[in-house]
């Protein structure tokens, strides 16, 4: 438990309606009660316009006027009341938590004194996956080979994990609603519609030239749901699930009761060590500044296009902001060359299966990289990567080196 770190390992889900605090302390996962008459801490911000929860505030005032910087140091308090200061900190935050959200938690727990950092926050269903499929094993002793669907209900607010224990890979985690917006139960029902795609699209078996693209074939890849948070249960969300995917069977968490699902899988990130993100879970950096934030944003915006004119190298950044070396077959080196042609009309785009695109002149080949994200949360020393098209791959800064170090995940190839 607790990752590739020794030590205690803490866990806060500042969830809609409660804060849960769980431990790894003593060996084993356990809740720390955060109120006399119950597990989880009440959490509610009075505003002008009525109570507000923790994720609302921050999204609502991100990067403006310091009430979501203000907000997480509001709970860092409460935590560290109960904390004895030697434990690792993981923090649960929507998917819907873009850079500068993520930015105004970790401002918000480091003006308390807690030793937090943009890679200490992980996506709400993540967490869950990763207890999910701990628990799983601990009690079935068995692997699972086809995808599976984790719905995270957090008070209302709804997002979701598809993953594939057969390649081990999280293949993509996105919001499916818009806390007080006009999200009706149809938009809710075309986004998991869309997820459902994605998964037959990147699960696509590579010696199968023709896909199956119908409705029943792709949800038919799905056969496991797995659904979480304190609205977990609720009727019309089952409901929807089991008619847009009615061949696949409902398996909540065989140990932790749903509303703890996260808090405690954050605990089991290293369940996910091994394992591969299609999406950037590190910054991607020029020299001069940071050009792709890390998190599922960047994959879900597929169509954007970032420009780093004149870049001559592109690097991962990783915790504090220290950078994190890339390996290419048995180069290793601390970023990524840019070729000359490229460069002047440099621009780089995320696709939603872990590649990225470094784009230039009209007609000139593009360079195709397709990178072993590690997962959040987990710790890597160095990033692999391969190139997908005509042109190769070359490292910067090169090392030497003859093969890719034990904790660098190797991109495995694409099923399209």
């Amino acid at each position: 438990m607790g990752g590739a770190d020794a030590g205690v390992c803490v866990g806060m889900d500042i969830g809609r309606h409660r804060l849960f605090v769980a431990s790894d302390r003593g060996e084993t996962a356990t809740l720390i009660p955060m109120a006399d008459d119950h597990d989880g801490l009440l959490l509610r911000w009075m505003a002008g316009d009525g109570p507000k929860r923790f994720s609302d505030r921050v999204r609502q005032s991100a990067g403006i006027d310091g009430r979501g910087v203000a907000a997480s140091a509001d709970v860092a308090v409460e935590a560290l009341a109960r904390l004895h200061g030697d434990e690792r900190i993981r923090i649960a935050i929507p998917a819907s938590f873009g850079p500068q959200c993520r930015a105004d938690v970790v401002r918000g727990m480091r003006r308390q004194g807690l030793d937090v950092g943009p890679h200490d926050l992980i996506e709400r269903p993540v967490a869950a996956a990763a207890g999910w499929l701990a628990h799983r094993r601990a009690v079935s002793g068995t692997t699972l080979t086809h995808p599976v669907l984790l719905i995270d209900n957090d008070g209302g607010e709804l997002s979701a994990l598809a993953f594939d224990p057969g390649s081990t890979r999280l293949l993509t985690v996105a919001p499916l609603n818009v806390v007080d917006g006009d999200d009706t139960l149809a938009d809710v029902a075309a986004r998991i519609r869309d997820l459902i795609d994605c998964v037959a699209r990147l699960t696509h078996p590579a010696d199968e030239l023709v896909r199956d693209d119908s409705a029943q074939a792709a949800a038919a890849r799905i056969r496991t749901v797995v659904l979480t948070g304190n609205g977990a249960t609720q009727p019309s969300l089952i409901d929807m699930v089991s008619e847009l995917l009615p061949h696949a069977s409902f398996a909540p968490d065989p140990v932790t009761p749903a509303e703890q699902c996260v808090a405690t899988g954050l605990l089991h990130l290293d369940e996910l060590e091994s394992w591969m993100a299609c999406w950037p879970t590190l910054d991607l950096a020029t020299n001069r500044e940071t050009l792709v934030h890390r998190g599922p944003q960047a994959a879900l915006l597929s169509n954007e296009e970032h420009l780093a004119l004149g870049a001559e190298t592109l690097r991962l950044v990783g915790p504090y902001d220290t950078s994190i070396d890339v390996t290419a077959g048995s180069c290793r080196g601390s970023g990524i060359a840019i070729p000359a042609v490229l460069r002047d009309e440099l621009r780089v785009k995320v696709l939603d299966d872990g590649r990225v695109l470094l784009l230039g002149p009209h007609g000139v080949p593009p360079l195709a990289l397709l990178f072993g994200w590690p997962c959040p949360g987990t710790d890597a020393r160095a990033v692999a990567l391969r190139s997908v098209g005509r042109r190769a791959v070359t490292v910067a800064d090169e090392l030497q080196t003859t093969a890719p170090p034990a904790a660098t995940v190797t991109p495995a190839p694409r099923g399209d």
